[in-house]
């Protein structure tokens, strides 16, 4: 099959391929920097949850003797020491079953513009522990029980989501280049492939070129090719034959 006949009609079928696989990986890759960045934020929950637990341990002894949450003296140090162990938590805030700061790490305390929604997962989950995501901020939320079951309040931690762009960063950068190497290795094997898959079409059409526009074909075809030598020459047999007759209908009428 000679290449320079079709070389327009192999690109255009090549780049649609492409295209195609262009925006198929595109989309895996999204889902999957997605998922990650998901799961990098549950993961960051889940730590921050050891020092929530370690919490409520400190106010489940000070419920024992009696102590209401805002009358525990070392509580105020305890969260502080907390925030400045662990860098990944940024702040830490005791609130009420209401949604009152009771005490926090610092002055800022919740956001306002998440404070509803993540006050309303914290207290409308059947489980004492909780994670959401505000696109800023991670948080990670425990429920306070006192000893008969009863929610007494909650212990929020924050997170900036910066703390996972780092990794995601880095998954998203050996995605791109494994993805690349999968894309340059598939649209590699299409060249020939497409070239098999349309071997007849090359044949029919180099076949065509061949072909006077009138006349006997000549040559040795089989197959599909073989087919269409026998049809053109019938073609154009009757072509030379209507050529005849017209020719022959002028000559009488004049």
């Amino acid at each position: 099959m000679n290449l320079l006949f079709f070389r327009e009609f192999y690109l255009k079928v090549l780049l649609s391929a492409w295209l195609v696989i262009v925006a198929m990986l595109a989309m895996q890759l999204s889902l999957n920097v997605l998922k990650f960045k998901s799961l990098v934020g549950q993961a960051t929950a889940s730590q921050m949850q050891v020092v929530g637990s370690t919490i409520e341990a400190s106010v489940l002894r000070a419920e024992q003797v009696g102590l209401a949450i805002e009358e525990i003296v070392g509580l105020q140090p305890l969260i502080e020491r907390e925030v400045e162990k662990d860098p990944t938590i940024s702040r830490i805030i005791v609130v009420s079953p209401t949604g009152r700061p009771l005490v926090q790490s610092d002055a800022e305390g919740l956001p306002e513009g998440d404070r509803a929604a993540v006050l309303r997962r914290i207290f409308s989950v059947s489980e004492q522990e909780s994670a959401i995501d505000r696109g800023d901020w991670i948080y990670s939320g425990r429920t306070l029980l006192d000893s008969s079951g009863i929610v007494m309040g909650a212990v929020i931690l924050m997170a900036r989501s910066d703390v996972a762009m780092a990794a995601t960063a880095t998954v998203r950068g050996n995605l791109l280049d494994n993805y690349g190497l999968i894309f340059g290795l598939v649209a590699a094997a299409l060249i020939p492939l497409v070239v098999y898959m349309f071997r007849d079409v090359g044949a029919i059409y180099g076949l065509l070129q061949q072909a006077p526009l009138h006349g006997t074909v000549t040559g040795t075809h089989t197959g599909e090719a073989g087919m269409l030598a026998r049809d053109l020459e019938a073609g154009n047999a009757e072509y030379a034959q209507a050529e005849s007759d017209l020719s022959t209908m002028q000559e009488a009428t004049r």
